[in-house]
């Protein structure tokens, strides 16, 4: 059993890798953390990119590699997880994102 601290602020979703074993967490402090849920430890932070409160991730059915983000910013960030880069950044909304999945083939 761990204890998993490092967001700032409260933390509005968590979803586990498709294999299992990572855990991303999004929190209202704009971040998403990467975690190694067997060890219990911090594996990377997705940030600076959003400029307000993440409400939902979703990882890529296929593999770990793919993560998206939804925010009170009105937007949805596509993240290459491994590379911790942004791969896009999906604005249009006129509202906070309350929810983002990738379809089967993560094409989005």
């Amino acid at each position: 059993l761990h204890s998993l601290e490092g967001h700032k602020k409260s933390i509005c979703s968590l979803k586990f890798s498709g294999d299992g074993k990572l855990l991303a967490s999004a929190s209202a402090d704009s971040t998403v953390k990467i975690w190694n849920f067997k060890e219990g430890t911090l594996v990377k932070t997705l940030s600076g990119i959003h400029e307000a409160g993440i409400n939902d991730i979703s990882w890529g059915k296929k593999t770990s590699k793919f993560l998206c983000s939804a925010s009170d910013d009105n937007t949805i960030v596509v993240w290459n997880v491994e590379e911790g880069k942004v791969l896009r950044r999906l604005k249009g909304h006129t509202k906070p994102v309350f929810s983002a999945c990738f379809n089967k083939s993560e094409t989005l």
